[in-house]
């Protein structure tokens, strides 16, 4: 592909990046990793939100997403434990102060897949955080580790757990883990913090969703879209932890939902394009009874992708024919 690249001949990445189960997405000229990133907001800021489909968006991501129902390819929290009380008691924390939430990637798609914006990688923020919280008495703090490092389906050789410990042999008292393979919600966490902090991890566009305060520190796709708060400088990140028990949240808190809402319904269902998948083969495999059914106009995501290959047009549902 760099190559291609290099001598200007189009590239068209088909296959990956569909998290909804039985869709696809595809790009020209990157991987949907570095194409989420590096897209214009104009793109899916064109599209108006009905009513029908804020509501479809919002029980997607908020509540198929958290049930491991099998909406998606790959489910973390089969069973997830989403009792408020549990969660307390596991950090062994009470509600005298208030919680702010930390969510890691698996450690090699943060290196790999992004780079560093405010910060030289993930160990640089999360050490950065982790000392400058334990200065503040006023929170408690809890790292979330992604589930995937135990549950997903290619696990970590690097955990997250055993790099912190050896960069902290003693935690601050106010700072508390919950290990990937802990079936407590990340959503319930992230509904009980005054602000959740991420890295990299694509549950910042959930968070925005929840109407929930979003702290962005990585070059992931959330940044850039209104919906959070982006960290571009340590000092900025520095003097807002240091205060965030009294920080304003609230200010611009609806635009901020508005601008997830929109971004949301174009991700998961423009973005991501729904195709006739064999959901009973182990591989994901196009589930046709006739040659017509590939016909111009009898699937809408055949349509798209054959016209952007074509026609250098974009890879969405809704897209523009070209004249």
């Amino acid at each position: 592909m760099k190559v291609a690249n290099k001598l200007n001949i189009p590239v068209v990445v088909i296959g990956g990046g569909g998290i909804r189960k039985d869709t696809v997405v595809v790009c020209h000229n990157e991987t949907y990793h570095h194409q989420l990133v590096n897209e214009s907001n104009e793109v899916w800021e064109q599209f108006d939100v009905t009513a029908s489909e804020r509501e479809k968006t919002l029980d997607y991501a908020l509540k198929k997403r958290n049930s491991g129902n099998g909406a998606d390819y790959l489910s973390y929290h089969p069973n997830p434990i989403e009792d408020v009380d549990v969660l307390y008691e596991y950090c062994k924390i009470d509600r005298s102060r208030k919680i702010v939430s930390l969510y890691t990637n698996v450690i090699w798609d943060a290196q790999i897949l992004y780079q560093g914006n405010a910060f030289r990688d993930i160990f640089d923020w999360l050490v950065l955080t982790i000392e400058e919280f334990g200065k503040n008495v006023n929170v408690w703090v809890v790292i979330r580790i992604h589930p995937a490092e135990s549950k997903g389906g290619l696990p970590t050789n690097q955990p997250m757990l055993p790099e912190i410990n050896n960069y902290f042999k003693t935690l601050p008292p106010n700072v508390r883990i919950i290990p990937p393979e802990s079936d407590i919600s990340s959503y319930t966490l992230a509904r009980e913090s005054i602000a959740n902090i991420i890295y990299g991890t694509k549950m910042g566009l959930e968070i925005a969703l929840m109407k929930k305060p979003l702290i962005v520190c990585g070059e992931t796709f959330s940044r850039n879209k209104g919906y959070g708060i982006d960290i571009n400088d340590k000092e900025t990140y520095i003097r807002l932890l240091k205060d965030i028990h009294n920080y304003n949240f609230e200010a611009d808190a609806e635009k901020r939902f508005e601008r997830a809402m929109k971004y949301a319904h174009f991700f998961y269902f423009r973005k991501m394009m729904d195709m006739p998948f064999n959901s009973s083969s182990k591989e994901r495999k196009l589930s046709f009874d006739a040659l017509e059914e590939l016909s111009e106009n009898n699937n809408e995501t055949l349509d798209v992708i054959c016209r952007g290959i074509m026609q250098l047009s974009d890879f969405y549902i809704g897209v523009k024919e070209s004249v």
